[in-house]
């Protein structure tokens, strides 16, 4: 083994190949991986133990690896990928982080892996999934296989579906329909969660939203899953309706349907996506205790995530929309204004407003469409970006 087969990602160092045998690698993956270790310690820290996880697609390992070597909160990890060669490098990588006595390694397909452990009763604190595409498949077992009050993390990469092609295909897969709009990361992120939130409630178990996050090329939830039907929440999924006319955004539960629902107060009908979640996406308590964790990340890593995590708390109590600053002033033939002068003054005519972690150019506010295209109408000479 030579020093430039291995790679180094955080604390750990893995190889992708072994004795003939490779595995996929994205290490644009390395950020989502660096949220993960966060959640591990706070969950750690609100359990007040270590925590058993299963990596259920582990690839390399580096996941699972990172998680246990970074967040101090690991004491097991189940490795498990249907490629007998991933099996074989993830296990080498095990031996080369010195996980022998702190893992298992399997060889199945997700679905037989997830179900074997929701048959025998064996759950785990988190279950971790990370799929190329679509998680659909794989979310009724997934659900099950966690622990009650234990995380799930699902990850969807199928965002063409999910944002702006293939409407058919999202409402195939996640039961909802997606829309080409401006927030429509927002919107794949909501689906997901929504989905989540459905697959329990076919379990008689509820989840909760703990952090949801898209960057690059995914969407990412991790929620909380516990026992019970009672609470299960049915006011959290609606529709959510975008007139293509003067561009309004309402949204609608799943049992409203009042005459003329599907309208716009300018009498043109609506654009709908959904059912999806229009709840919170992160919790204020879990993310105040994974901001506690900062001091555990590599200093290359934590500006990027002190940024998102400042948006996460920003963001969570406002409409499940945003308004993109650049691709408004272009519609409106107007010249760009900075985006924290069009937050200003927002703020200033008494509306609630921020940036948001699903895009660097757009605003999430109180404020009706009308108003936010107002405000870049008639910018002050500061407001120029």
């Amino acid at each position: 083994m030579n020093g430039e087969d291995v790679i180094a990602e955080g604390a750990a160092r893995i190889l992708l190949s072994w004795r003939g045998q490779s595995v996929f690698y994205n290490p644009v993956g390395s950020f989502t991986r660096t949220l993960g270790v966060l959640v591990l310690a706070a969950e750690a820290e609100l359990k007040g133990r270590s925590l058993a996880i299963a990596d259920v697609m582990c690839a390399s390992g580096v996941r699972g690896i990172r998680y246990f070597l970074e967040s101090g909160a690991v004491d097991s990890v189940h490795f498990n990928d249907v490629s007998a060669g991933a099996a074989k490098v993830c296990r080498k990588n095990v031996e080369i982080n010195q996980m022998e006595n702190f893992s298992e390694i399997s060889q199945e397909r997700a679905n037989a892996f997830l179900g074997r452990f929701y048959s025998d009763g064996t759950r785990y604190d988190m279950v971790d999934i990370d799929p190329y595409g679509s998680f659909a498949r794989y979310i009724d077992n997934a659900v099950a296989a966690v622990k009650s009050g234990g995380v799930l993390a699902a990850t969807a990469t199928d965002l063409a579906p999910l944002c702006r092609r293939g409407r058919r295909s999202a409402f195939r897969k996640y039961g909802s329909y997606s829309l080409d709009v401006d927030f429509c990361h927002e919107l794949a992120a909501r689906i997901l969660v929504k989905s989540v939130v459905e697959a329990c409630g076919r379990k008689d178990l509820v989840a909760t939203p703990l952090l949801t996050v898209y960057s690059d090329h995914y969407v990412r939830t991790y929620a909380r899953i516990v026992k019970g039907r009672e609470r299960f929440p049915h006011r959290r999924i609606h529709f959510l309706h975008v007139c293509p006319r003067c561009r309004n955004i309402w949204t609608l539960g799943v049992n409203e349907t009042p005459p003329g629902s599907t309208s716009c107060t300018c009498s043109s009908p609506s654009l709908v996506a959904g059912p999806l979640w229009i709840g919170l996406l992160h919790s204020d308590e879990f993310l105040e205790k994974m901001k506690g964790q900062l001091g555990l990340l590599e200093v290359s890593s934590l500006r990027r995530v002190s940024r998102y995590m400042s948006c996460f708390t920003a963001e969570n109590h406002l409409p499940p929309y945003f308004f993109d600053v650049h691709k408004t002033a272009d519609r409106l033939d107007r010249v760009t204004p900075s985006i924290d002068s069009v937050i200003n003054s927002l703020r200033s005519k008494g509306f609630d407003a921020s940036r948001t972690h699903f895009n660097p150019t757009g605003v999430k506010t109180s404020a009706p469409y009308e108003e936010f295209a107002e405000t870049l109408r008639t910018p002050n000479p500061s407001q120029i970006a």
